[in-house]
């Protein structure tokens, strides 16, 4: 009895709580406003090219200037020095502006092309190259565009082969990591595929079939709305195949990941083929899922090896949703090598904090000069929120550091590509818990996540380019080292044994 009035307490604090959140947020929109009308005033009669500063032009600058010398090493053969550059300029993140980034991909590849580079070296470059991974964010049915985004990679043959998924992100990942590209792509062009994900997500079957009505009585009564045994039977078993970690890098080659909190505390839980292979992903999904008050807690299971279940011997707690903590967590997944991140970005109180660079991306399209001044104000204008944000959450009722709900509002949500899902209507938020209405409804929600994917994808390319060159270098290499036929090797040495012969004479 005493612990159902607690939780009566906690649940009205909350419902409480959350008007005054609401209307935060609009300040900080609001104080957003002020702050780009303020640089729009200040920079207002700026004008010509020599204007033009900040530290994305610099990186331009240094970027064009990396691949001149490049191409002058090349020509000189300086094999060592050429690896020295092109070990740099795999260790940093490619530049913003699109022609330069082109360019110094480029020279990258063709050096890896011509210079006849050790398999030592190349290791390294590899190394400092890192991987791909796409990370989906959690965001409860505003999760179904992330379907659109895997279908354009898909399409362009851009899917990493790393994955990481947080709450609604994590049954889409798993869905892709169980799956090959082959049957990705048929169920998710053709129509009985899509189907199929409706029914999951409709409104028969769906995860969240309560009435907003009966939603403030469970809250009051059970302290949360739904069990996750409806989700474990449905959703999660229907996107992983009934696949440990393990068994889906087997079948697939694709390695995933899904982030998970503790409910007493502590650092976040990435759950893997490396952390926990022989985790169920299914239970993974509902541990990944369950928003406080809205779903209960969940102990993760793992598969004995007589194929039966048991309780994960990893951790005896329960856990929570990875959103509180991490939504995307490109910083912890850097200690597997994953360095280049793939954002899809669906999570409702994200939207604030991208509106500078989305605004800035606008007004670059069409005011020259200027635009290039405030895109390399953006992320001043973002540490400006931030920073406000905090400053509120001293002397407001904003929860203090430690609380799920401060740590989910000052997490990083951002990436090297991130790919922001504006075209998702005010209809999509008010039906954030509630399930999918119409199969029609859906297809249309996928095919804008498409085409709004594609817009965010040349860098992703240029990426892939470089990679790929660098796995062709490898396998030349090894060849070589196989005793081969390796004719640019040969060349090379011929050249470098009449150049002796020249320089004696």
């Amino acid at each position: 009895m005493i612990q159902t009035r607690h939780s009566a307490v906690l649940a009205t604090l909350a419902l409480l709580l959350l008007p005054l959140l609401l209307l935060e947020l609009l300040l900080y929109f609001l104080l957003f406003l002020a702050l780009l009308l303020a640089f729009l005033l200040l920079h207002r009669k700026t004008t010509g090219t020599a204007a033009v500063t900040g530290t994305a032009t610099c990186a331009d600058a240094k970027a064009r200037s990396t691949a001149s010398i490049l191409r002058e090493l090349r020509r000189g053969r300086f094999r060592r020095s050429a690896a020295a550059v092109v070990q740099e300029v795999m260790s940093a993140d490619l530049p913003e502006d699109l022609l330069v980034a082109e360019e110094l991909v480029a020279e990258v590849c063709q050096t890896l092309e011509v210079c006849d580079f050790s398999s030592k070296v190349l290791r390294d470059l590899q190394r400092s190259l890192g991987e791909s991974c796409l990370y989906l964010s959690g965001g409860g049915m505003l999760g179904m565009y992330h379907l659109g985004t895997v279908r354009r990679l898909l399409e362009e043959d851009l899917m990493p082969q790393h994955l990481c998924g947080t709450s609604v992100g994590s049954i889409v990942g798993a869905y892709v990591a169980t799956r090959t590209d082959d049957e990705l792509r048929r169920e998710l062009t053709d129509l009985d595929g899509l189907q199929e994900w409706y029914r999951q997500m409709g409104p028969l079957e769906g995860p969240f079939p309560v009435q907003y009505w009966e939603v403030v009585v469970r809250v009051l009564w059970r302290g949360y709305i739904y069990d996750y045994m409806n989700q474990y039977k449905n959703q999660a078993t229907f996107v992983s195949n009934a696949l440990t970690f393990a068994e889906a890098y087997q079948r697939t080659g694709r390695s995933f990941t899904i982030t998970c909190t503790p409910v007493s505390g502590g650092p976040v839980v990435l759950l893997n083929r490396h952390t926990a292979p022989n985790v169920m992903i299914a239970s993974a999904i509902c541990a990944s899922s369950s928003m406080p008050m809205l779903v209960e807690a969940v102990r993760l299971l793992e598969k004995a090896p007589d194929g039966s279940l048991r309780p994960w011997s990893g951790s005896s707690e329960l856990m929570r949703d990875g959103t509180m903590l991490a939504d995307s967590p490109c910083e912890q997944m850097q200690r597997w090598n994953l360095r280049w991140s793939i954002v899809s970005q669906v999570n409702p109180h994200v939207v604030p904090f991208s509106m500078p660079f989305v605004l800035a991306k606008r007004i670059s399209q069409f005011s020259g000069v200027f635009a290039s001044r405030l895109t390399s104000a953006e992320g001043w204008l973002r540490r400006c929120i931030w920073s406000t944000l905090r400053s509120f959450q001293g002397w407001s009722t904003l929860p203090r550091e430690g609380s799920w709900i401060s740590q989910l509002l000052f997490q990083d949500y951002f990436g090297n590509v991130n790919i922001i899902h504006y075209e998702m209507r005010f209809r999509d938020y008010l039906r954030l818990i509630k399930n999918e209405t119409s199969l029609e409804d859906f297809r249309n929600k996928v095919h804008a996540a498409a085409c709004c994917s594609d817009r965010e994808l040349p860098r992703q390319r240029l990426r892939k380019k470089m990679e790929a060159a660098l796995e062709a270098a490898l396998l030349r290499r090894s060849f070589c080292e196989d005793g081969s036929d390796c004719v640019g090797s040969r060349s090379l040495r011929s050249r470098r044994i009449a150049g002796r012969r020249e320089r004696r004479v």
